[in-house]
């Protein structure tokens, strides 16, 4: 299993749109993780994102890097304070490759769990924009 886990780019604030899309510094941001994704040519499974639009918009650009073409998937698994177990029980029975465009603090719980085994740990420091893949093989 290979996990590519995005918190999405800088947004604009509920003041300048309700709605919070990617801020033009956000799209830029996400545009230039995308031109470094696309060389290694890896093959997106499934391009998971919350409801948020942030999220949405960020899944798009990223998802356009893949060498395989791949629906975006909104999932209500990965707000902010989501629960990481639910995500995790699903991620035990895949050997795919997934993108999971989502926010803080539901990325860093999750990276904490998967690599330390303790959510409330923190193992990656996240800002808007940033990637962590994470890959696990067949022997766990």
């Amino acid at each position: 299993m290979r996990l590519i886990i995005v918190q999405h780019g800088e947004a604009l604030s509920e003041q300048d749109n309700p709605e919070r899309p990617l801020s033009p510094q956000g799209e830029l941001d996400i545009q230039q993780l995308a031109a470094f994704i696309k060389p290694l040519q890896i093959p997106f499974d499934r391009v998971l994102h919350s409801d948020k639009l942030r999220a949405r918009q960020t899944a798009s650009h990223l998802s356009q890097a893949s060498s395989r073409a791949c629906a975006l998937e909104e999932t209500t698994d990965i707000k902010p304070n989501s629960d990481v177990a639910g995500l995790i029980g699903q991620l035990n029975d895949t050997t795919e490759t997934w993108l999971l465009a989502s926010h803080m603090p539901f990325v860093g719980r999750l990276c904490s769990q998967l690599l330390c085994g303790d959510e409330n740990r923190s193992a990656i420091h996240f800002i808007p924009g940033t990637a962590a893949c994470l890959q696990c093989d067949a022997e766990g």
